[in-house]
């Protein structure tokens, strides 16, 4: 797996030197520059048993395939899905977006909810800088689980967090590429025409920093709840992933870059994507995965009508 991982590096670092104009680009490739960097500077972890299973002896390697259930023609066609979503925001965003143009002076904040008028700010380059590193944090956050023994079997997390990632970017840049909203820092007297001039003024919704966030925080905790169902760091692994995701959602917000509403939005995307990727692949055949839990949708039906019902279990 190591020498996989370090061949995926090497053409992620080249790929990231060549040097592309288009920011967002180069802050996709750095993001799976440190994806991929991440797990493979820790591949020489000495592999433990795992504590909580009933057999000590079993080494966590065997359990965490025995939760997930990966197929090649499920895999290529889930990630041919997220390319074709991507794909299809990529081509409204860039041939078919009309130009646009944005007055220098003051814009009406009538025309946005009430809520969302409460927190309105200048635009702040430090803070819109800081909201990059915490999601590049965010999204690093899968190399902890090498740290609760899941070395052997990283490679096949990496395949799910890499569909989790794919479907909450495309579906973000798809709800970005036919939604135009301004940015708040548009209705503020201080921008410079530099902002306004950028088509990246009218792109708020949603959030596609806490989209990122999210979907990493909600996905690592959620393999890490799966693969240690008996530890007692669950409820801290998830508050601790969740502040950092929440933190990257505020300095969008301070940062005069988003709305409330767009980090609520990017924060239900990215969570969706980041639970039902692996919640999809679950091994529902294996009695120790499933014990002790009802996972599922279940819909009755009733003399009144339809009842629906779902339980989760973390």
């Amino acid at each position: 797996m190591c020498e996989i991982l370090a061949r995926i590096g090497n053409i992620v670092n080249i790929s990231f030197d060549v040097g592309v104009v288009d920011r967002k680009i180069k802050r996709f490739l750095f993001i799976s520059l440190i994806v991929i960097n991440v797990p493979s500077a820790f591949c020489e972890i000495e592999q433990k048993n795992f504590q909580g299973s009933a057999d000590q002896s079993t080494p966590i390697s065997s359990y965490i395939k025995s939760i997930f259930s990966l197929n090649p023609l499920h895999e290529t066609l889930y990630y041919i899905g997220g390319l074709a979503i991507t794909g299809t925001a990529y081509i409204k965003a860039k041939v078919f977006t009309d130009s646009f143009s944005i007055d220098n002076d003051t814009q009406d904040s009538s025309d946005t909810p009430f809520f969302d008028r409460w927190l309105l700010f200048d635009y702040s380059e430090d803070i819109d800088k800081l909201s990059d590193y915490t999601q590049y944090l965010s999204i690093a956050l899968p190399g902890v689980l090498l740290f609760t023994d899941m070395q052997e079997t990283f490679l096949s997390i990496l395949v799910l967090y890499g569909e989790s990632m794919l479907y909450s970017f495309g579906v973000k840049y798809l709800f970005k590429a036919f939604i135009s909203r301004k940015r708040p820092y548009v209705y503020r007297e201080d921008t410079s025409s530099e902002l306004l001039s950028d088509q990246d003024a009218i792109n708020s919704f949603p959030s596609g920093h806490t989209t990122m966030a999210f979907t990493s925080a909600v996905f690592t905790s959620y393999v890490f709840c799966l693969s240690n169902p008996e530890s007692k760091f669950k409820i801290p692994f998830w508050i601790s992933t969740l502040s950092l995701a929440g933190l990257t959602g505020a300095l969008r917000i301070s940062s005069g870059s988003h709305f409330l509403s767009d980090v609520i939005a990017g924060a239900a995307i990215g969570s969706f994507f980041g639970f039902l990727i692996p919640y999809l692949h679950l091994n529902r055949s294996n009695d120790k995965t499933m014990r002790g839990t009802n996972n599922g949708l279940n819909i009755t039906l009733l003399p009144e009508g339809f009842g629906i019902s779902v339980n989760l279990s973390f």
